[in-house]
């Protein structure tokens, strides 16, 4: 099949994107409404004539349901004309589902060429989804909360800002306050509870300017959720929806109540327990769409355009399962939803095949629950077509298993890669790796990564951090710490780890502290860093030793882990930056790691180990 370039990908979304757009003109029936863009125009212009925010407004269907965060942020829109802002909606939509669709991939590890092209790619066919053509339609923000949320754990992870778009999107919408909880117990925690303070601001400053909406909405109307509209409405897509339209009974009592009380517990329940099992296990795409599945299926009221959250699930069921992607597509882009009709109070009086019809973005939410309970990401890319575009990046677990020689026949050690970093070099994104090392006798980690931004770092490679201390990897259980060599991106985490050994050949530590633009000094003589200088080779653990391979710097080092019977293991640092480099040999550290004949060799910019069967790719293995 033939691969699509990005050039190639992106004509076909704009062409996709503008058969779409030209077929909701052509037909009246299919013009947006902006019904909710109005709403939140009247918000805001309640809050400018300081009208009361929760009656009646003028030219508004339906009451306020929002937060007074919400309308303060709307406030502008009453100063332009509505005609205006119908199209500036459009296109302010369009261009956040391309965001969206971009972070998804970024989520699921694509980078470079194949996240230029899977974006594309995903918008041709997102844009025709249903959820997404209805917040194309009502003027929604629905794909605003997903990219603030997304944001949080792709381009702002391991800032100081990761958690504020969780924190505004909970501000304008109330229903992604289920992530901040999923942040507090997934992690990374720093970024719950960022994102929670984030919410206590957003409602301190709507308090400031209208204190008694505010208490109003936070007291009352939150739980009101006959504002929101008819629970039965074939467009609520909650389990409650269905089991509403299943009982016959907008107010369900006695056993019905209680069974609806259980399903939506169980699922609460059992949809948390996989999305932070899922994250806590490095799988960030996986848990975030499993907890938003969650949300979308306990909220008592989930419009079909609250399932903006297909778009995710589209990039997950491409990467993951070919189960999840057609049920992806065959709920979303066929717009079975509306198969049923109904209105006025009609679905409470349907037959039980019109029922069970009634809920197909129940039976997906379900559905991405149970893959993404089934198990992990495989740890190899899943062949598929569009250039292979998802690929697996975000490992946070892969054992590499070699026997260990110095006496221990029966036990293994494992070498573990955990991604700390993604830098932008030349357009691309260079991911940067540390490796831990699980002996019998002791638990050493190889290089540390950064830990915070620096000025210099931020203008050279404007990175994403994600540090040590925010991820699921036991910092004081480390023993020791081994630095390659001293550049900033591998001895920037050294500081967690004072008052352990560090060791680092002599040559490096002498040029890394006596040079100028070799380092960042602060971060090499970190308050409380132990170095242990080494010269020469060094036998650090049974069967782990340190030996110096210049070329990188002249002090760089490698750590060998050699078995009784087997070739060795390397961790080369940086010896050598990717696959080509240790395919043909130029420098003096590179051709000692092909001396030494190894079984294969982790690359600190490289996912996957380079294995000499890998010879004549020349390419690349980022």
């Amino acid at each position: 099949m033939p691969v699509l370039t990005p050039r190639s990908a992106w004509v076909l979304a704009v062409l996709s994107v503008g058969c779409c757009l030209a077929l909701r003109l052509a037909h009246s029936d299919l013009e947006p409404t902006f019904v909710d863009l109005g709403v939140y125009r009247a918000e805001g212009m309640a809050l400018r004539d300081g009208r009361d925010l929760y009656g009646p407004l003028p030219g508004a269907h339906g009451l306020t349901t929002y937060p007074p965060f919400a309308a303060l942020l709307f406030v502008p829109t009453a100063f332009l004309p509505r005609g205006f802002l119908g199209p500036v909606s459009v296109l302010t939509n369009l261009v956040l589902l391309t965001v969206v669709a971009h972070l998804a991939l970024r989520l699921a590890g694509a980078e470079g060429r194949r996240l230029r092209t899977g974006t594309a790619a995903v918008l041709a066919v997102a844009v025709w989804m249903e959820p997404v053509q209805s917040t194309l339609g009502f003027g929604q923000v629905n794909l605003l909360v997903v990219a603030l949320v997304l944001a949080d754990l792709t381009v702002l992870r391991g800032t100081r800002w990761a958690g504020v778009g969780t924190g505004l999107a909970v501000g304008v919408k109330v229903t992604p306050a289920i992530f901040v909880g999923y942040l507090l117990l997934a992690g990374p925690r720093r970024t719950g509870m960022t994102a929670a303070g984030t919410v206590a601001l957003t409602v301190a400053i709507s308090a400031l300017v209208d204190r008694q909406a505010t208490w109003d909405f936070w007291t009352r109307h939150l739980l009101d959720d006959r504002r929101v509209g008819r629970p039965e409405n074939v467009s609520n897509q909650s389990v409650r929806g269905w089991l509403v339209r299943a009982f016959g009974d907008r107010d369900p009592d006695g056993w019905q109540l209680a069974v609806m009380v259980l399903v939506v517990l169980v699922v609460l329940v059992g949809g948390t327990v996989v999305a932070v099992r899922t994250g806590r296990a490095g799988d960030d795409l996986g848990g975030v769409v499993a907890i938003a599945a969650t949300g979308l299926l306990v909220s008592p009221i989930s419009w079909t355009h609250h399932w903006v959250w297909c778009v995710p699930l589209l990039v997950l069921g491409w990467q993951r399962s070919r189960l999840l992607l057609l049920a992806v597509l065959a709920t979303t882009a066929t717009y079975v939803v509306w198969a049923v009709p109904g209105d006025d109070g009609q679905e409470l009086s349907w037959h039980a095949l019109q029922v069970a019809a009634s809920g197909p973005y129940v039976l997906l939410g379900v559905v991405a629950l149970a893959v993404i309970a089934r198990g992990s990401p495989p740890p190899h890319p899943v062949p598929r077509t569009v250039d292979n575009f998802f690929r697996q990046c975000h490992v946070r677990s892969m054992g590499e298993e070699v026997r260990n020689a110095g006496g221990h026949a029966d036990s293994t050690v494992t070498v573990t890669p955990v991604l700390v970093a993604d830098l932008q070099v030349e357009g691309d994104v260079m991911p940067v790796y540390v490796h831990v090392i699980d002996h019998p006798q002791g638990r050493v980690l190889v290089d540390t990564g950064m830990t915070e931004l620096h000025p210099l770092v931020v203008e050279a490679f404007h990175p994403t951090l994600y540090p040590l201390d925010d991820q699921d990897l036991d910092v004081a259980g480390i023993d020791m710490v081994v630095n390659t060599h001293l550049h900033a991106d591998h001895c920037g985490g050294n500081q967690l780890f004072a008052g352990r050994p560090v060791y680092v050949q002599r040559r490096e530590l002498e040029d890394a502290r006596s040079q100028d633009d070799y380092t960042i000094r602060e971060w090499v003589d970190a308050p409380g860093v132990q170095y242990v200088p080494v010269d020469g080779e060094l036998e650090l653990l049974p069967g782990v030793r340190l030996v110096p391979a210049p070329g990188h710097t002249p002090g760089s080092q490698v750590v060998v882990v050699t078995s009784g019977a087997g070739r060795p293991v390397v961790i080369c640092g940086d010896a050598a930056v990717w696959f080509g480099q240790l395919n043909e040999p130029t420098d003096e550290g590179q051709r000692l790691i092909r001396a030494l004949d190894p079984d294969e060799v982790w690359l600190a910019h490289v996912r996957e180990p380079w294995r000499p069967s890998r010879l004549g790719a020349g390419t690349p293995g980022r």
